[in-house]
């Protein structure tokens, strides 16, 4: 596993921590097994072993960041509102600390799960981006392609961008990743769901369940919501129900699941899926040497 690990400040005696050192860890077969890591990894706390006068930092300088790939046996980062990073902050030395673990290169530069679908890729390689089902077992695709970025920064700088501001985060992880990203308007397929009728035979019946952990299952849930859960083409979607209640929706839902097959389990309750060109809020990831069709 490649790492990389750059210090920004004069950090040169801190000794390295081998985030990838494990052992017993089968990688090959899909039915692979992880025993033990040979550290003891907390996401709370640095990689770096700080001494005493940096762990002061009274100049308020001290600062790095790190990038390597998949890390055996690391759960991947949730963070609050399904963020795919960690912060920690400590008020003591004036840094705060964010971190990514085994996530998509997507994940990491939208910094939320769940956003791929308004993600433009204009790279070479799309795959190793962002996971589909196609792609096969989950964790082998996460081994070869997963990411961990973290950087420790002086409380107070900017570490995200905006459509409007560049941020600290942003503009090393392109420099890194040699890759550029960027917010744009454009005319994409959309998935749109649709009322056929103003009967509400999707009315919730006000149960508290949200999720019963069946696929297409779902209790008193918005249409929003349900397009995004409903979405198995993995393309933006829209919702044009104008139904501001929950819905109870029961279907059937696999990995050959298709919308032709969606609109017939969804006639019954007088709902419809349909795909349009649409005006989209897309963030675009681009390789600097990618040539468009």
């Amino acid at each position: 596993m490649k790492i990389k690990v750059i210090i920004l400040t004069a950090l040169l005696t801190v000794p390295f921590l081998a985030a990838s050192a494990q052992s017993g860890a089968k990688t090959a077969a899909t039915d692979s097994s992880y025993i033990k890591p040979l550290f003891a990894f907390n996401p709370e706390k640095p990689m770096f072993k700080f001494t005493k006068e940096q762990a002061a930092n009274e100049n308020r300088l001290l600062r790095y960041y790190s990038l390597t790939g998949y890390r055996e046996g690391v759960q991947p980062t949730v963070g609050q509102f399904n963020t795919s990073f960690g912060v920690t902050v400590d008020t003591n030395n004036g840094t705060r600390r964010i971190y990514f673990y085994n996530v998509s290169l997507v994940e990491m530069l939208t910094r939320f799960y769940g956003k791929e679908d308004n993600v433009v890729l204009e790279v070479k390689a799309p795959s190793k981006y962002r996971y589909l089902p196609e792609y096969g077992p989950k964790i082998d695709w996460m081994r070869k392609n997963a990411r961990c970025f973290e950087i420790m920064l002086p409380e107070g700088t900017m570490v995200f961008s905006t459509k409007t501001q560049p941020g600290t985060i942003d503009k090393i992880l392109e420099e890194i990743l040699n890759l550029h990203f960027s917010y744009d308007r454009r005319p994409l397929n959309n998935l749109v769901l649709s009322r056929t009728s103003k009967l509400e035979k999707f009315k919730s019946s006000g149960a508290s369940a949200i999720d019963s952990g069946i696929p297409g299952r779902y209790t008193n849930i918005t249409a929003d919501s349900l397009g995004r859960l409903l979405n198995v083409t993995h393309i933006p979607f829209i919702d044009e129900t104008g139904y501001e209640g929950n819905m109870d929706i029961h279907l059937n839902i696999n990995n050959t699941t298709t919308v032709a097959s969606l609109n017939e389990q969804l006639a019954p309750y007088d709902l419809a899926l349909k795909e349009e060109v649409r005006e989209t809020d897309v963030f675009v990831i681009t390789e600097p040497d990618y040539k468009k069709n």
